[in-house]
């Protein structure tokens, strides 16, 4: 019996937050149904009917998303304190909508009420875990970065004192559940996996339903009318030498992708919709699936709540501490390095803090507050190591492992007089850019001379205006040039697959097999972190003997971590 009230209430959400979307204009294709599948997977999205390459799936009318903007709570908030919000926002913490999802889900009569009612209870995201489950994420790249401080602050700190600000708009915030610190973690959790980003966070009800999985997407969400039209001509033309073909392709692509819009807009879809679209052919029955991006086994447990254990996923990889790969390769220059290069070590090192290689962890602050703020500490920033790229590129250096951490280890591989030579082309090309920077400078400073200058009342009073507008473009420049290296060292260091070592001067080096032994040595280091072995982790797999869904999910995610690691340590 309780099983089918369970089973009723799943169904008369789901036709009513369907009856939402119609009266809401989402157009949902009627071969596209929505579907409850299992606890484990909630609502899915399938083809009831052959989709082709293209078709809309349904679109989603911008008012209907869930933003803070959308929601009726940013009218009814003073305009200082929707500045400080939008001001979060742009830095990219979820602050505005958090508050409008804990706003819109305590009314009754929200306008997204049948929406809100089929998210789901809770997620399986490892920050939901209990604390026994969470252990066994005990040396994977989540481990240490799950902890509930910072949350548990953003809610005491900031989101909180703001809701206390408007009594009649969050009523009883101390003892009111649905203004609480674990509702807070349920929106928070929720936003995490069902947001989309354009210009800004936002709820995008129907586009969420869309499940992931590596390799198989299917479908996805334009944010504008310009998803590329199939063309009859695309042919191997320009590959005579003949530009005009691509440029006339070009042009017939722009009149089809019009065309199409169009006639789908006297079919009632808005130009101004985000559409789903089928990126290929779908046959009746397939599941439809939209990409969240590149992402590890790690990240989709910690954004998502889930793993893919049948899937040898690509885009696996493992977080190494810049402490811990500095310590490796003090080791190991003492093992098998000259005494040449454990002199040069030090000297290596500052010179790759000086030049943006690696991070000076002095330069950057773990707050912006400068009372409580403190230098970040090497074990604070990670490198990220990941499957090489199988296809070689000409022109780029080879990559052991690919990324910063192969870059690293080849400088401190670098014999004197190699290490001399990759000196004098990093300053070599850092005095280019200089110049070609100075250069517009130049041509600025002489564009300004030519200027007329203004005469006359009020002169002086827009002569300070000027230069106050400049002192704050001036400002702005600063930081942009300040924020340059920062932002450089996390991409390289996060992201390391996104940014090619071409990007950075070739490291010409003689001693290969000393990289591979300082590579080899930083991922036997990091391999040793994990509290059980690979062989005790696959036996759980096989056997499926685990206490919980959460304990198998961190098992497999760890155990997919060492064969990576295992891989790549082979390889070498």
């Amino acid at each position: 019996p309780d099983a089918k009230i369970m089973a009723d209430q799943i169904e008369s959400k789901r036709v009513a937050f369907l009856k939402w979307l119609e009266e809401n204009d989402f157009k949902v294709n009627p071969k596209v149904e929505l579907r409850y599948t299992s606890p484990e997977f909630g609502y899915t999205v399938h083809a009831t009917g052959a989709l082709k390459a293209g078709e809309i799936l349904f679109q989603v009318p911008q008012d209907a998303q869930l933003s803070f903007g959308n929601s009726e709570l940013h009218d009814k908030l003073k305009p200082k304190d929707r500045k400080e919000i939008q001001q979060y926002e742009d830095e990219g913490v979820w602050t505005g909508l958090i508050l409008a999802m804990l706003y819109e889900n305590a009314q009754t009569n929200s306008r997204w009420r049948a929406y809100l009612d089929i998210l789901p209870e809770s997620l399986d995201v490892p920050t939901m875990w209990s604390e026994e489950d969470r252990a066994e994420l005990e040396g994977t790249s989540l481990d240490g970065k799950l902890d509930e401080e910072e949350l548990k602050s953003m809610y005491d700190d900031v989101v909180k004192p703001m809701m206390k600000k408007y009594p009649a708009l969050f009523p009883k915030v101390d003892t009111n559940p649905l203004f609480s610190f674990a509702m807070f973690k349920r929106m928070g959790s929720i936003i995490g996996a069902y947001s989309f980003t354009n210009e800004f966070v936002a709820m995008t009800p129907m586009a969420d339903m869309l499940n992931h999985a590596t390799g198989k997407n299917n479908a996805r969400l334009y944010v504008d009318d310009e998803a590329e039209v199939e063309s009859d001509e695309e042919s191997g033309d320009e590959e005579a030498g003949d530009a005009e073909p691509a440029a006339k392709r070009r042009k017939t692509s722009e009149d089809a992708i019009a065309e199409r819009n169009k006639k789908e807009e006297k079919e009632g879809y808005s130009p101004f919709a985000l559409k789903m679209r089928a990126t290929r052919d779908i046959a009746a029955g397939e599941e439809l699936f939209n990409t969240y991006g590149d992402l590890s086994s790690t990240e989709l447990l910690e954004k998502y709540g889930y793993v893919e254990p049948d899937v040898e996923n690509p885009h696996d990889d493992v977080d190494v501490s810049l402490k811990l790969a500095l310590d490796s390769f003090r080791a190991q220059l003492e093992k098998s390095g000259s005494k040449e290069q454990q002199d040069l070590f030090e000297e290596k090192l500052t010179f790759m803090r000086e030049n943006g290689i690696l991070p000076d962890p002095s330069d950057m602050m773990d707050s912006e507050e400068e009372e409580i703020a403190e230098p970040v500490g090497d074990d604070e920033i990670d490198f990220s190591v990941r499957r090489p790229k199988t296809e070689k590129v000409e022109g780029e250096p080879e990559e052991p492992l690919g990324g910063v951490l192969s870059y690293v280890a080849q400088i401190i591989a670098t014999s004197k007089e190699e290490f001399e030579a990759f000196k004098a082309e990093v300053e070599k090309n850092a005095k280019e850019q200089e110049e070609g920077l100075g250069g517009d400078e130049d041509e600025e400073d002489e564009e300004e001379e030519e200027k007329p200058k203004k005469t006359g009342k009020g002169s002086k009073k827009r002569a300070r205006e000027e230069e106050e507008d400049e002192d704050e473009e001036d400002d702005e420049d600063d930081d942009e040039m300040e924020g340059i290296d920062e932002a450089k060292f996390l991409e390289l260091l996060g992201m390391a697959d996104k940014e090619p070592v071409s990007a950075l001067v070739e490291v010409k080096v003689a001693n290969t097999s000393l990289v591979n032994s300082l590579l080899k040595s930083v991922l036997e280091a990091r391999f040793a972190l994990y509290p059980s072995s690979l062989e005790d982790d696959e036996k759980l797999i096989k056997e499926n003997n685990f206490r919980s869904k959460h304990q198998r999910f961190a098992v497999i995610a760890r155990a997919q971590e060492k064969r990576l690691l295992k891989s790549l340590i082979s390889s070498l």
